[in-house]
């Protein structure tokens, strides 16, 4: 049966997420480096930047910062006295005393020491090389859901259009199994022959609710035949596969993987299918019709 596949709009999420946090820390390294130069104009430029992809504090701190220290770089200096003003100073001014030197001396301003270098974000990149993992898992099940439900080792050019949609298909291409025999002690191997079309399917496991989403408007039809064949066509195409029956264990590697036959007679198939999906098992019950 066909496998939950990721839709479109979370796999852009995803991407967008993990590339707004790229640009954010591109803009960010580059701010801290001409920052650490003592270009502070430059810094500011990068920052601002960085702040336009994700709204950080620790940016509008280094903004701050950066002003402060232009401003400090662009200020006028204090003129000094001129060569006259200074001798004539002192041919007027006796030598002050020592003590009143010690008095008069200015004060030393003082120094605002330069804010620590801030540590990068211990959890942003983490976050980001993590959404890029998660991204890839999620891309990688994607394939693997997809190739399990179109049975891509069986796939050719022609048959990757739905049954459904082919005007030369008719119920008689896949009804030529041999009749189920209507005897009372017919086996399971015996009643299976023949083509059964999916009439419902659902599961009780809320683990199962992204993958019966993903199936929902699916049809599909399943002739059995008796030299172990099984050919499967739904809306994704057509595929013939290899069945197995032991008792009332069913598989159909490639497709359905493990399953259990909860009933089976001349009209009607009912059987339990096992998967695991990120950690999680939980079971689908699949209920078909007998064609013809």
């Amino acid at each position: 049966m066909p496998g939950f596949v990721p839709g479109t709009d979370y796999i852009e999420e995803q991407i967008n997420f993990c590339s707004n946090g790229i640009t954010f820390l591109n803009y960010y390294e580059n701010g801290r480096r001409a920052m650490d130069n003592r270009n502070y104009r430059l810094a500011l430029q990068y920052f601002g930047e960085a702040l336009k992809v994700d709204d950080n504090p620790k940016v509008e701190d280094l903004i701050s910062y950066c002003r402060l220290k232009l401003e400090e770089t662009t200020r006028p200096s204090r003129p000094t006295p001129s060569d006259d003003q200074t001798n004539s100073g002192l041919m007027e001014d006796p030598e002050p005393q020592p003590e009143l030197q010690q008095r008069i001396a200015p004060r030393p301003k003082p120094v605002r020491p330069a804010p620590a270098k801030k540590k990068k974000s211990a959890l942003r990149i983490p976050l980001i090389v993590g959404g890029v993992f998660i991204l890839l898992i999620i891309i990688a099940v994607a394939i693997n859901l997809a190739d399990e439900m179109g049975g891509s080792s069986n796939y050719s050019s022609s048959s990757s259009q739905s049954i459904y949609d082919d005007p030369d298909y008719t119920e008689d291409d896949y009804n030529d199994p041999a009749s189920v025999k209507n005897t009372g002690g017919a086996t399971y191997a015996d009643l299976i022959v023949g083509s059964w079309k999916l009439t419902n399917f659902y599961s009780n496991d809320p683990n199962a609710n992204t993958m019966l989403q993903a199936m929902y408007g699916m049809q599909a039809t399943y002739t059995f035949f008796n030299n172990g064949q099984v050919t499967a066509a739904s809306n994704f195409g057509v595929s013939t596969y290899y069945y197995y029956l032991n008792d009332n264990q069913l598989s159909i590697p490639g497709d359905i993987q493990n399953a259990t036959i909860d009933e089976l007679d001349r009209n009607y198939l009912t059987i339990t299918a096992y998967y695991t999906q990120y950690g999680y098992t939980f079971s689908i019950t699949f209920e078909f019709n007998r064609m013809g």
